[in-house]
Order: structure tokens, then sequence, then C-alpha cells
């Protein structure tokens, strides 16, 4: 064998086995997201707010995460993927984030829930656009999971709770689901509920972690235990991981069009607010759970933000800070990148 066969079949040799261990070290000894205790995260939907749109103006977007990090959260709910996606920035946010120490849930929410399940194309094109943002992030070691949320539309309740019950809605969320993990055989896919779990959407899917509730308090001024207990429970009963994918609290009963009519997450005033964040924060200090606040900055719905435009902290924002910061010291809060 000559002198120069010898070295391409060593240096083929050492490609396989480079790549063999990274391959081991990747799918089974790299660090993942870890939670130990008490793991807080926000929703941001910066698309949506006037100022902060990340392709418009990529400094504020970092100013954003910095004070995320300043308030205590350990990462983020990242609303309007699909801008993220459109403007290819996808994989820059998701190293930003990784800098500042901040891991990031991925929500998907079916573009036209109207025309679920019955509309097989835009189902395929859904499935279709899941499957490659998740080819996209399938190396992101700090992507928690992505959150796919049941569709359903309270304005035509009785139509869905209909729906819920049929093979059809649940044969077409499972394309959805299958679609997620063909891309990222990692990271895992919790369903989401936008409405109380005995409703009963279909349960038995395959390739689930777990599941996300979302127990907005119906009690003015007042942080419901019972319906944060009651939503919990209800999986940790039936063995299920569960985790709080949305809690929030706002003042205005909705703006615009929706004023008078956004009556979860009540409080009277922005005082109020606060001492509901605070109350929050202390009830569930001692859970092992992940939970996510909603939101930043207020949103187009109503004024369920906890810092103004300019990034200066409202009082409720005030109050989330310390008490994530008493949470802090009080707790245990590990995570490994």
């Amino acid at each position: 064998m000559s002198k120069k066969l010898v070295i391409v079949t060593l240096c083929i040799f050492l490609l396989i086995v480079a790549c063999l261990i990274y391959v081991v070290w990747f799918y089974f000894l790299a660090p993942r997201p870890r939670v130990i205790k008490h793991f807080p995260l926000v929703a941001t939907y910066q698309f949506e707010v006037k100022g902060h749109a990340p392709h418009e103006d990529y400094d504020q977007f970092l100013r954003d995460l910095d004070l995320i990090v300043e308030l205590g959260f350990r990462g983020v709910k990242l609303w309007n993927i699909e801008g993220y996606y459109d403007t290819l920035i996808l994989d820059k946010v998701a190293r930003d984030l990784k800098e500042r120490g901040l891991v990031f849930v991925v929500p998907f929410q079916f573009w036209e829930r109207n025309q679920f399940p019955y509309n097989t194309t835009k189902v395929d094109e859904f499935a279709d656009y899941v499957e490659d943002v998740a080819k996209k992030l399938r190396d992101k070691e700090n992507l928690l999971w992505y959150a796919l949320h049941y569709p359903f539309n309270w304005t035509i309740k009785e139509d869905f709770l209909a729906r819920l019950k049929t093979d059809e809605y649940k044969q077409q969320l499972q394309r959805i689901i299958d679609a997620i993990n063909s891309a990222d055989g990692i990271h895992p896919v919790y369903m989401v509920l936008e409405f109380p779990p005995d409703f009963y959407p279909p349960y038995d899917l395959t390739g689930v972690e777990g599941f996300g509730v979302q127990p907005y308090s119906l009690v003015k001024d007042d942080i419901d235990k019972s319906r944060i207990n009651e939503h919990l429970n209800f999986y940790k009963k039936r063995g299920n991981k569960v985790y709080i994918d949305e809690w929030g609290v706002q003042t205005e009963a909705g703006f615009g069009e929706h004023k008078g009519k956004v009556k979860h997450g009540w409080a009277s005033s922005e005082e109020s607010k606060a001492k509901m964040i605070e109350g929050f924060v202390d009830y569930i200090l001692d859970w092992e759970i992940v939970w996510c606040y909603f939101g930043l900055h207020d949103h187009w719905e109503s004024d369920w933000g906890i810092v103004n435009l300019d990034n200066s902290l409202k009082k409720s924002g005030e109050a989330m800070k310390l008490a994530l910061h008493n949470a802090c010291l009080a707790c245990t809060i590990g995570i490994g990148l």
C-alpha cells in the first residue's frame, strides 16, 4: 500500500471517529436544560410591541433580553416564532439567549384555527412549517421544548367542543406532532391548553412529553389558587408531566374592540396587579415547576406587561423583580447549558 493511500485511509478513519464522537456527545452526553426548582419564564411577543421588533432594531431586542435577566427570569416563551423564522434571525436569537443564560420555549399555534381540522391543505402547510423550524432548532442546547397549542376558538366555543371529540381533530393534530418529532428527536413536545383541562381534548397522543396549562384567575384581584391547583392536579393525578404555560395579570379588561371583554387575570389597579404577582410567586415558591408570566410588555389585547415601552419598570415589574430575586435566594434554581 502506498504512503499516500495510507494517509488518505487514516484521514477517513479519523473523520469517521470524530463524527461518531460528536454524535454520541450531542445525543447522549451534551448537557440539556435541567429544571431543579421554581423555574420562571416570561412571554415575549416583540414583533407586536412598537419599537421592539428585532428585525427593525436588534439592539433594542438585546436590551429586552438583558432586562429579562435583570428581572430574574430564566428564559422566554418566544411568541411570534414566525417572525424570527421569516426574517432569518432564529439562529442568532437562540445564540444571544444562550449567551445570557436564557432558555426558550417555542410556541406553535395553528394559523387559521377556524379551519382546523377540516382544511387538509392548511394542516399540510402548518406541518411543513413546524418541521422546518424544528430542523433549524434541533441542535440548540438552550431550547427547552416545543409548546403546541390545541387549536380552539372561544368565540365559537360549542362548535370547537364538538371538534375536540372527533377522530379528525386528533388525527390532524397527531400529524403536526409527528412532523415536529421527525425533525427533532431531542427536544420534547408539550401540548398547551387555552381552555380548562376538563374540556377533554384528545390526550391519547403519541410523541408528547406532557401538557401546559393556563390557569388565569377568574376572580378579580385574586390569584385564584383553586383554579391553579385544579388545572395542575388534573394532570398530576393522571401521572402526566405539566407546567404553567401562561399566567398573567391585566387591569384594563381589554384594549379597543376588546374593552370590557377581557375578564381573566383582572386586577382593579396597577397596585393590585403588583400584589397578585407577589402572591402568585410566593404561592408556588416551593414547587418544582416551570411557569411563564404573560408577558414582558403590554399586549394588543390588554396591559399584561410589567414594563413600559421604554423598558422602565411598572409597579408590577418592580414587584416581579423583587419576588423573583427573593425566590432565587430562597430556592435552589439550577440549569445546565
